[in-house]
């Protein structure tokens, strides 16, 4: 009896070591393809963005097709670095994420007065959660930038018991 205790206890030790092995090897492939996303196409679009912005101050009939080759890779670079994110373990805790929509609302709304105020919700989310919510609040900004002539933004954040509450007002917008 006491061997197969033994026996038992030492197969479930090897078991749950091995487990925590694989979860090791899964983050640190988590890792490198992170960094080589991050590394090769952000590199190759910054490269794009770069000679398209140097062509762009030659006069000649390519101007608008240079200007639209910039701003797909300008954006294709900035999705891609948000999508990286994601991929990185610090995206899983909650102040992070919302410093990552604070950081957002100031690429997308650079030009305008706005204000962002934001607490973690005290709840743990999914990581998929996390991203449907932060791909409608990239909706919002853009929506707000294009349709909205407004000339101020206010973005609050507030977790309340179980719920997050997402507030934007805008001062002295226009619908068009």
């Amino acid at each position: 009896m006491r061997l197969f205790l033994f026996i038992a206890a030492a197969l479930a030790l090897w078991l749950r070591r091995r487990a925590r092995a694989r979860r090791w090897e899964v983050e640190q492939l988590r890792q490198r393809i992170a960094g080589d996303l991050h590394d090769e196409i952000g590199s190759n679009l910054g490269s794009i963005a770069l000679l398209s912005q140097m062509a762009l101050r030659q006069p000649g009939d390519a101007q608008c097709d240079l200007a639209e080759i910039n701003r797909v890779a300008r954006e294709t670079a900035d999705s891609m670095r948000d999508l990286v994110w994601f991929i990185k373990p610090s995206a899983l805790a909650a102040g992070d994420f919302v410093a990552k929509l604070r950081e957002t609302s100031a690429t997308m709304l650079v030009g305008l007065e706005w204000t962002f105020e934001g607490t973690a919700p005290a709840d743990a989310w999914s990581l998929e959660f996390k991203r449907q919510v932060f791909l409608i609040f990239k909706e919002a900004l853009h929506n707000i930038r294009r349709h909205a002539a407004a000339g101020r933004v206010e973005i609050r954040l507030a977790s309340k018991m179980a719920f997050w509450n997402w507030t934007s007002q805008m001062t002295d917008a226009a619908f068009p």
